[in-house]
């Protein structure tokens, strides 16, 4: 029975653990930014949700997958290489196995400059503005690289070179704009002297929208699974929940969360086995009950006595027809007994009467109808013929009580 109690008590706890954690979560909040960036593609105000999202551990895997190969992708789509190349190695380093979300490679989305040739710069060279073409530092107070000093002396004041670079040129020694190379050439205004042009490719905006839209598949998903784990906590009769979680990991057999399911679906079945075996061992002492109550049939007043004190004590037994009609069965041949007993009875005193009277009747018979042996004086009369030693008659009545006081014998006769 404490099995059965820690059973439900286990039910109940993960059914209220469950339903705290998923109160009012069947509308995921991530499913409205899904479909905000399916339809504002590149929505600046839904972007941190998503983020957020796949940095958060409590999500689920998948989800927070996508979430994060689709920020790499806007990020290039804002022309952003640096941040997508970061996002991508982030998304790498989390999601290993799903390396290869992110279909679209850094070079597809940059194309070269027509304007430059991939130079970034004109051809025409020009004399460098900033040292005039001289290739040179022009701070006069820059010796190769190194800054001179000047430092007050015996003889008025003294320039010194020091071990301190120069501002300017940050210890180069030539001129920062040219580099020493006197001349500079033209940054092209088409590319800004990368030389080359993002495009907004066809295949970026396959690669987000396909991983948009699995991501609201699994958020739909995630929602049919809450709700249908919601409804299977609700079913209070075992049988019934055990078939609903049944088609719950039937239909999602490999969410992530389907362990939940199996756990209370496990427990269910417990409590339905303990039921079973306490029917069981309650039709099991039912059964031994109404065999020894029909054993003590043979007996039918103990039988009566038993029986009536078990319904007594049992009003809503199963077996309470069956037991009633075997009480009458058993009430019926106590009265015949008593009437076969009374019977006997009478039949006894019958004969113990006549009996009475019929030794009454020979006493009586013995003195006064057979003949008199003995004259009344005492003397033994006795019967012609008869030999005086075997003959009982010829005793005289002192003579039978002597006899039988001393227990002596009759003497046998001379032919004995």
């Amino acid at each position: 029975m404490s099995n059965r109690y820690l059973t439900v008590g286990l039910i109940a706890a993960l059914t209220y653990g469950f339903l705290q954690a998923n109160t009012n979560t069947f509308e995921h909040p991530l499913k409205a930014v899904c479909s905000t960036l399916l339809t504002k593609p590149l929505d600046p105000a839904s972007l941190p949700e998503l983020i957020n999202y796949a940095c958060n551990t409590s999500g689920l895997q998948q989800v927070r997958s996508r979430a994060m190969a689709v920020y790499a992708l806007v990020a290039l789509a804002n022309a952003d290489s640096n941040l997508f190349v970061s996002a991508k190695n982030s998304h790498a380093a989390k999601f290993p196995a799903d390396k290869d979300l992110i279909r679209v490679r850094l070079s597809d989305s940059f194309l070269t400059c027509a304007e430059c040739a991939g130079r970034g710069f004109r051809d025409t060279p020009i004399n460098c503005s900033l040292c005039n073409g001289s290739g040179k530092c022009m701070n006069t107070d820059c010796d190769r690289g190194k800054w001179i000093i000047t430092q007050p002396g015996y003889g008025g004041p003294k320039r010194t070179t020091s071990v301190l670079l120069c501002p300017k040129c940050k210890g180069a020694g030539v001129c920062p704009k040219c580099h020493g190379q006197t001349s500079v050439r033209n940054t092209c205004a088409e590319c800004k002297g990368a030389g080359s042009l993002f495009k907004r490719t066809p295949a970026l905006f396959e690669n987000y929208e396909a991983l948009l839209r699995d991501m609201l598949a699994d958020l739909q998903a995630e929602e049919d699974f809450d709700s249908a784990f919601h409804a299977a906590t609700l079913i209070e009769d075992h049988n019934p929940r055990i078939a609903a979680f049944q088609k719950l990991i039937a239909t999602f057999g490999k969410h992530p969360r389907i362990g939940d399911a199996v756990a209370l679906m496990k427990a269910a079945q417990e409590v339905v086995a303990e039921q079973a075996r306490a029917r069981n061992e309650i039709e099991s002492k039912r059964t031994r009950e109404l065999t020894t109550l029909k054993n003590l049939a043979a007996s039918p007043k103990v039988a009566c006595i038993t029986i009536r004190e078990y319904l007594e004590n049992n009003p809503t037994s199963p077996d309470r027809l069956e037991l009633q009609g075997l009480l009458k069965k058993c009430e019926e041949e106590v009265k015949i007994s008593e009437k076969r007993e009374r019977l006997i009875y009478i039949v006894a005193g019958v004969l113990v009467a006549l009996f009475g009277v019929s030794c009454i009747n020979i006493h009586s018979y013995k003195y006064t109808l057979l003949p008199s042996y003995s004259p009344r004086d005492g003397a033994i009369r006795r019967k012609a013929g008869a030999d005086p030693l075997t003959d009982p008659l010829s005793l005289s009545a002192r003579q039978s009580r002597s006899r039988v006081k001393t227990r002596t014998a009759q003497l046998p006769g001379p032919n004995e």
